[in-house]
């Protein structure tokens, strides 16, 4: 039976990112792996917590991250706009008023059997407009209440 859990590198962090639900589910088949943000994390990351915003509002898997780039917005989309599950339109729109674009490369994603309010993980969670850091704890209760 594989593994439902997922490695966290020494010296990494994990990261929860609210994302739109029709791009949740993109990455959940596996057609998108790449996700694009603004900002980049400031600390290297290992795992993503997978939360689908509204209307949606739980978290639903973690992910992997093997990589995180970022560049000029032109170079970024001509080496991940097959993986990335968004046309060129939302690109631009997203990064309108910026020349730069981050990219995080996911690798293996799980998803929850049971997806999960982020305040049954941790009483008083607030949900991040960008993205926040989460820390093991929160990892572990995700395992305990998901898969």
């Amino acid at each position: 039976m594989p593994s439902k859990r997922l490695p966290i590198s020494p010296g990494s962090r994990v990261v929860f990112l609210p994302i739109k639900p029709k791009y949740i589910n993109l990455i959940l088949t596996g057609i998108k792996t790449v996700e694009y943000r603004r900002r980049p994390p400031q600390q290297p990351v290992s795992i993503v917590v997978l939360y689908s915003s509204s209307p949606i509002k739980r978290i639903v898997g973690l992910a992997e991250v093997l990589e995180v780039s970022c560049g000029r917005k032109e170079v970024i989309w001509a080496s991940t706009s097959s993986q990335g599950g968004i046309n060129r339109k939302e690109y631009d729109d997203y990064f309108s008023g910026s020349d730069m674009s981050c990219v995080l490369k996911l690798g293996k994603v799980l998803k929850l059997a049971s997806p999960l309010t982020p305040s049954a993980i941790k009483r008083n969670f607030k949900v991040p407009q960008s993205y926040t850091y989460v820390d093991a704890c929160f990892i572990r209760r995700i395992y305990d209440k998901g898969f």
